[in-house]
């Protein structure tokens, strides 16, 4: 039998350069359904689709317009979102420092990596028994910054 356990929420260090505007899809989600993802030299966009109460919720897109055709990560109805790595890079075009690549591990597979792995590394790794509900960071014509929201107690056996 599975137990619930309260479920709490706690927000991660947000890794990149200092450029774009802040931005936040919430805390107020049950997972990630999809990520979408345009990328090129570095991580140009990300969009993310979640889920609350069995229905899927589409959050406002954040970077830019650049990057190639989107790259969709579709997410199994019992896979979450358990680990998300990538590069900070820095460039004479991106002085302040961008998402270069990500990568995203679910409790069945890996991800990616996308974008440009140069620079340097970062990595968010959730603890058993949690999950990564939800994403801020900051953009503006690129992905300038990610960090992650973190649900503790999730289902338990």
């Amino acid at each position: 039998m599975a137990l619930l356990e309260e479920k709490t929420n706690v927000v991660s260090k947000c890794y990149g350069g200092r450029g774009g505007g802040h931005w936040d899809d919430g805390i107020l989600f049950d997972g990630v359904r999809e990520i979408t993802i345009r990328c090129g030299s570095c991580i140009d966009s990300i969009v993310v689709e979640y889920c609350r109460n069995g229905e899927t919720i589409k959050a406002t897109g954040h970077g830019g317009n650049g990057g190639g055709a989107p790259i969709k990560i579709p997410l199994g109805a019992s896979e979450f979102i358990t680990n998300v790595s990538g590069h900070v890079y820095t460039a004479n075009w991106a002085p302040n420092g961008v998402i270069g690549s990500l990568k995203f591990q679910s409790n069945i597979r890996t991800y990616g990596p996308y974008g440009q792995e140069a620079g340097n590394p970062f990595a968010v790794t959730v603890n058993p028994g949690d999950k990564i509900v939800g994403f801020f960071g900051r953009s503006g014509s690129y992905l300038d910054a990610i960090g992650v929201h973190v649900a503790h107690g999730i289902a338990h056996h």
